[in-house]
């Protein structure tokens, strides 16, 4: 058995709506943390499976559960994110992320919102091109 635990680091945008991830690739599966802003902390979690719908052979779709950390507000960010790779690649992920600046204001919460939606596309793309070599 020679499976390992792959690691990559990603970032996106200047303090305070600096963004850093860090994801493994667990097997075929996909562990992901996303901190950012002013203070990294874990927020919300959210953890995805694929599975093939019923009534629609060959239709991906995926399940979601999620966890919230009472009063964080990352829990969007991370359900849309999780559901979104595991139907892209077809695995189980785990996307959690914590993100925080004092006294935000409506417009740095949608500047951190938009560099999180950003953070995720590169991560897309990185994965696409890894798991076709790996494939």
């Amino acid at each position: 058995m020679d499976q390992r635990i792959e690691t990559q680091s990603f970032n996106i945008g200047n303090p305070p709506f600096y963004l850093e991830a860090v994801i493994s690739l667990v097997g075929n599966d996909l562990c992901i943390f996303i901190g950012g802003g002013q203070k990294f902390h874990l927020g919300a979690v959210a953890v995805a499976y694929p599975y093939q719908k019923y009534n629609q052979p060959g239709k991906i779709s995926s399940s979601v559960s999620l966890i919230t950390i009472p009063g964080h507000k990352e829990d969007q960010l991370v359900l849309q994110g999780a559901g979104r790779l595991s139907k892209i690649f077809k695995c189980s992920v785990v996307l959690s992320a914590g993100l925080h600046i004092d006294n935000a204001t409506d417009n740095d919460i949608n500047h951190l919102s938009e560099n999180f939606s950003h953070l995720l596309m590169k991560i897309e793309e990185f994965l696409k091109t890894n798991l076709q070599k790996n494939s």
